[in-house]
């Protein structure tokens, strides 16, 4: 396997990470907006600043899977680690405001 066969396959690899880490984070986030819709705060901080962050994830995963990076975001393994702090944000804003 030469250098640049590696380098591919890393490259595949880290695009199935920011796929999964996606995938997993819209599963969370789905018993989240259930949870949101039954206490009626989509128009509080939380719920708000949630769904900001909600989209602000996909731009940015829609942006390294149509192959337009955004300006600090230049590869797929740091997409993936853009994702996972949003994630993890989002888990915060839950767990602050008693919907975790």
């Amino acid at each position: 396997m030469t250098n640049s066969e590696k380098k591919e396959d890393i490259m595949e690899w880290t695009r199935v990470a920011l796929i999964v880490v996606t995938l997993g984070g819209m599963a969370m986030c789905s018993a989240g907006i259930s949870k949101v819709t039954q206490s009626g705060q989509w128009l509080s901080l939380p719920g708000i600043v949630g769904s900001l962050l909600g989209v602000a994830l996909l731009a940015v995963v829609g942006a390294q899977l149509l192959g337009r990076p955004l300006p600090l975001v230049t590869s797929d393994l740091i997409a993936s680690g853009v994702v996972a702090a949003f994630i993890v944000g989002k888990v915060a804003i839950a767990a602050a405001s008693g919907l975790a």
